[in-house]
């Protein structure tokens, strides 16, 4: 039963571990961790690799923009530099929703939520795409939040979920 697994020594310690967006799914798949807790929209071709919990949070892709500048919505990012976490949705999405529209702009690929901040607060990039959940809250880490904002409306909708190890090794 669950209930006999989940009372075993193995799972009564928590060990937590910093994963990135670039290999948070290879940690689970390679045994690193038994689980992700973040932002890690379910897709089918994830699902390939590993379970997904339940869906747990509903998110969209959002953009964040300095607030001085006069970029307002998606169309306004025309010709600019957009700061993106590589390899994610979220970068797929952006590139679907920008195409919807018949924009190009500039992706320049980012390491983590920190690196693309730094990048807009600096000028290097002229917004940072994210999950909306993600940029509200780096938004409000930043020492004047009020230095920046959203552009109108999401070009994506993210299911999350907590990516597992697959049943039959979690519970052989």
């Amino acid at each position: 039963s669950a209930a006999a697994v989940l009372t075993k020594p193995a799972f009564r310690k928590i060990e937590w571990l910093p994963v990135e967006a670039s290999n948070r799914l290879d940690y689970v798949t390679d045994g690193k961790v038994d689980a992700v807790c973040g932002t890690t929209t379910i897709t089918l071709s994830r699902m390939k690799k590993v379970d997904f919990s339940l869906p747990i949070y509903v998110d969209g892709g959002s953009v964040l923009v300095r607030a001085k500048s006069k970029l307002a919505r998606l169309a306004d990012l025309k010709d600019k530099r957009i700061a993106v976490i590589g390899g994610t949705t979220t970068e797929e999405d952006l590139v679907s929703g920008l195409n919807a529209l018949g924009v190009t702009a500039v992706l320049v690929p980012v390491k983590n939520g920190a690196e693309g901040m730094a990048m807009l607060t600096k000028g290097t990039v002229d917004a940072y795409a994210a999950d909306r959940v993600v940029l509200a809250y780096l938004k409000l880490r930043a020492p004047d939040p009020k230095a920046y904002k959203f552009v109108t409306g999401d070009f994506s909708l993210q299911p999350f979920g907590l990516p597992v190890i697959p049943w039959p090794k979690f519970c052989p």
